[in-house]
């Protein structure tokens, strides 16, 4: 099927993705070996640390804070997309740095282990496990735990709100916003835009299927969407892209939260893809970043 995706976004309208281990295999020994532009420059200062998770095995974060920040400031943790099973990739790097840099705060951006290749939950275990290392360490970082975001992209907006729900389920501090790119949301893949979007480009329902399938291993775990009670969600910044099959879970999972979560933002892009944004210099991929600048900004009001 042809669809009305802008033409802004050039061969990236054209891509189609894989979940074929060897392809997950060769692309994440790419993904890991490529420039990643996290080193310190003019305006931000970015350390990386190896820290300890739950299961004793170490993963890598980066700690983005931009140089003429105070003392104490917000925290935003950054969670990537990539089904899941796809290291971050250089856009995402530069998305964080961004996000530090316009909103004065220290981003926290999380190199989680990946499904395909780790035990069952790893990825989530490993995203909560950074998050309370970060609550725990917070002086030493110099954060502000009354001032915390989740953030992540397609399945890093699923980890972004699984954060808030199992720092719910243990009693940590909650975030005060949460900021959710075109989301992976519902695990039961039954929308309409899930029956539609077959064929997609970047992302289609037949590779979601696919990338729940790789990540759950046969168990079962309550999608967000599921929850009776999600009176604790946040502000809450929900984007999505036109033509895409995670569109109407998105719109669901808002209309679900909108009554709790006061001030929460729906933004519908359109003649948009999945991961759109990988396309920088377009301009709707500017209008959504000024967005989501200027939706990251009230967790200081």
């Amino acid at each position: 099927m042809k669809y009305n995706i802008s033409k802004e976004f050039g061969i990236f309208r054209h891509f189609h993705s894989s979940l074929n281990p060897l392809v997950l295999r060769f692309a994440n020994v790419f993904l890991t070996i490529i420039p990643k532009g996290m080193k310190s420059t003019s305006n931000l200062s970015i350390n990386k640390l190896k820290i300890a998770m739950r299961d004793g095995k170490k993963i890598n974060i980066y700690i983005i804070k931009p140089k003429d920040s105070q003392k104490d400031v917000p925290v935003i943790f950054y969670f990537h997309g990539g089904a899941f099973a796809f290291k971050g990739a250089p856009y995402h790097y530069k998305y964080a740095k961004e996000y530090a840099q316009r909103s004065k705060a220290i981003v926290i951006y999380v190199d989680y282990r990946l499904s395909y290749c780790s035990p069952f939950e790893t990825t989530l275990n490993d995203c909560v496990d950074v998050y309370k290392y970060v609550l725990d360490n917070a002086r030493l970082i110099g954060v502000d735990t009354e001032r915390i975001a989740v953030a992540g992209d397609s399945a890093g907006g699923y980890l972004a709100v699984m954060t808030t729900i199992k720092a719910k389920e243990l009693g940590l501090k909650l975030p005060k916003l949460q900021m959710l790119i075109y989301p992976v949301l519902d695990s039961r893949c039954k929308t309409a835009s899930m029956e539609i979007f077959v064929d997609t480009p970047f992302w289609n329902a037949k590779l979601n299927k696919k990338m729940w399938k790789l990540y759950l291993k046969g168990n079962y775990v309550p999608s967000p969407i599921e929850l009776k009670d999600l009176s604790f969600m946040p502000k809450t910044y929900i984007e999505t892209a036109e033509f895409d099959c995670l569109r109407d879970e998105a719109i669901e999972f808002f209309d679900k939260i909108q009554g709790t979560a006061s001030g929460s933002v729906l933004f519908q892009t359109k003649q948009t893809m999945h991961g759109y944004d990988i396309f920088s210099k377009s301009k709707i991929t500017k209008a959504s970043l000024e967005r989501r600048f200027e939706f990251l900004n009230t967790i200081n009001s």
